[in-house]
């Protein structure tokens, strides 16, 4: 009579965990599917996450996706963030699921849905910090050598294409634990591992892949490329610059708290916790993953502050503009254009002098190296300067 039987140890089990007890009472019965939201921890912030990313994240990434079609611009930068906001996109579509379950508390979609949405998210994870750490290397690449991504550019926008399919199969393959590890149990999508040893490597896996890797990478690119241009009056300048280094915390900072959770999860199997480490790990993956959902929502506004100074004068092209506009190659094209003009000035003043100006720096370097230099006072139009600088 005093032993348990599989039913009540599970609902202790609940109970342990910090989720009220299911048991009915005889003079108010109720339905095991009748459950509140009251059963998922810190439920109502997860909902308020969830919405909020959606009602921001969907309109303001499907202008961008538009925005990088409509302008037929199809260099790195702007090829890189399409990606993004397409792998956003993915993520936000899943958001309607989460909602219901964490509104319902009870997982009603069976588990196809459940590996489904979990797979989608896990993807997009991986994909979007890949693809901002290439944007964040290739930032740090134009800034600190930018004779090189003239020359280079056209080659290596055709590679940039192969790369972001690449970004995506990784993503894909890095992913699939997502639907091997995910079940249905007690009405709860849940991620429930065979083994201890599965749990660790599973989430080791995604904190040092979709996380701290490709992070650390971006940090160490940035750290170097400040050393280098600490000196000059580059450093730390560029609108671009300052944007790439936003979206890169701004993803470090959503996407933080989730894989916290995860190494808490490590900790707790390792050490086999049972008290309140374990409850604190159950209880902060629901908001760590909204907050996460709200990672993807974060981009268009960044893009937008970024670019305020540009909204009315370029409409649809303000984001290739916001991303093009500092490289070294638009600003040898400025630099080009701005000579040839002068040229043409000085040929109808009839002076000789200037009619046989050469479009490079004329000391033997690079069109690209001048256009960074400058020579003779000649004004450059840089974004990447925030203003109209003599160089």
């Amino acid at each position: 009579m005093g032993r348990l039987s599989k039913g009540d140890r599970h609902q202790s089990a609940l109970q342990d965990a910090g989720y009220p007890s299911p048991h009915r009472s005889p003079a108010m019965p109720t339905t095991p599917s009748n459950v509140t939201v009251s059963a998922i921890p810190n439920a109502a912030l997860g909902l308020t996450l969830l919405s909020l990313a959606m009602v921001i994240g969907l309109p303001g990434n499907a202008f961008v996706l538009w925005s990088c079609i409509v302008t037929h611009r199809r260099s790195i930068p702007v090829l890189l963030v399409a990606h993004l906001s397409l792998a956003d996109v993915a993520t936000l579509l899943t958001g309607p699921v989460y909602i219901r379950f964490l509104s319902t508390g009870h997982w009603d979609l069976g588990l196809a849905a459940c590996r489904g949405c979990n797979y989608i998210c896990a993807a997009a994870m991986y994909t979007s910090v890949f693809l901002i750490a290439l944007l964040g290397l290739h930032r740090c690449l134009v800034v600190s050598r930018p004779s090189a991504a003239v020359v280079a550019g056209d080659r290596v926008t055709q590679l940039a294409h192969g790369a972001a399919a690449v970004t995506w199969l990784v993503a894909l393959v890095l992913a699939t634990p997502s639907i091997a590890f995910r079940h249905v149990e007690n009405g709860m999508c849940t991620r429930n591992h065979s083994s201890t040893a599965w749990l660790v490597t599973h989430n080791l896996l995604e904190t040092g892949l979709g996380w701290a890797l490709p992070l650390s990478a971006v940090a160490a690119g940035y750290g170097l490329l400040l050393r280098r241009l600490q000196r000059t009056r580059l450093a730390w300048r560029g609108r671009t610059l300052r944007l790439v280094a936003a979206v890169v915390v701004a993803f470090a900072v959503t996407w933080g708290p989730y894989h916290v959770g995860s190494l808490l999860e490590v900790a707790v199997e390792l050490q086999s916790c049972t008290g309140t480490l374990r409850k604190v790990a159950k209880a902060i993956r629901p908001p760590a993953t909204a907050l996460a959902f709200l990672s993807s929502a974060l981009n268009p506004l960044l893009y937008a502050c970024a670019g305020r100074g540009l909204c009315r004068t370029s409409g649809a092209a303000l984001l290739p503009r916001l991303l093009e506009g500092s490289t070294a190659s638009s600003s040898a094209r400025r630099t080009v254009t701005h000579r040839a003009k002068s040229s043409r000035g000085q040929r109808e003043k009839g002076d000789e002098g200037m009619a046989g100006e050469d479009t490079g720096t004329g000391d033997g370097r690079s069109m690209a190296e001048g256009a960074m230099m400058g020579d003779g006072g000649t004004v450059v139009e840089s974004t990447e300067m925030g203003d109209s600088a003599r160089v």
